[in-house]
């Protein structure tokens, strides 16, 4: 078990590396390498543990967009934070 209370989301399983249980290789074989695969249940949990240890503080949870402007990643941290911080250099 990690810090959040789940399995670690990258594990081998019968040999195969997989990401919560979906086999890595079989995810590169449909959609080509370079491939960068994200655990949505591990962004969701460290989303809520932050949650939970800020609770008794008035805390705004940001996600910082240019960390990763991928649009589902986006997605998915839209309905747990509370904001977005995008910047420009200018």
């Amino acid at each position: 078990m990690n810090s959040i209370g789940s399995p670690r989301p990258f594990v081998y399983e019968n040999d195969r590396l997989t990401c919560d249980g979906v086999d890595l290789s079989s995810l590169a074989e449909t959609f080509g390498t370079p491939l960068y695969v994200y655990s949505a249940a591990n962004l969701r949990g460290r989303v809520e543990l932050l949650q939970r240890e800020f609770a008794a503080t008035p805390t705004t949870i940001c996600y910082a967009v240019k960390a990763n402007p991928a649009l589902a990643i986006l997605k998915l941290v839209a309905g747990s934070t509370s904001s977005a911080a995008a910047s420009s250099s200018g």
